[in-house]
């Protein structure tokens, strides 16, 4: 088993079923769920500009920051999202 595993993100709409999902998985072993966060809307303009070595390293540090906080074990690296994109064809 990888020391890393792949990270999921599950993303929903307010109603739509995310809270449910979550606590359903949070029982399987090895599964971590972090609290909602809103992150994909407060970065939006960091993801829209990814190919931008700056707002990728910018976007790299905001996950680290809340990383830091859920699982402390692991942090983002820039070479780890090249990798996880080349071994999802992203």
């Amino acid at each position: 088993m990888s020391q890393h595993p792949t990270p999921v993100f599950i993303l929903g709409s307010g109603r739509s079923g995310t809270t449910i999902t979550a606590t359903l998985l949070s029982h399987l072993p090895r599964v971590r769920i972090s609290k909602e966060t809103g992150y994909i809307s407060q970065n939006i303009p960091l993801l829209k500009d990814i190919h931008n070595p700056k707002s990728l390293r910018l976007l790299i540090e905001t996950v680290n920051l809340w990383l830091k906080v859920s699982q402390p074990d692991y942090l983002a690296s820039i070479d780890g999202f090249h990798r996880f994109c080349e071994t999802y064809g992203i």
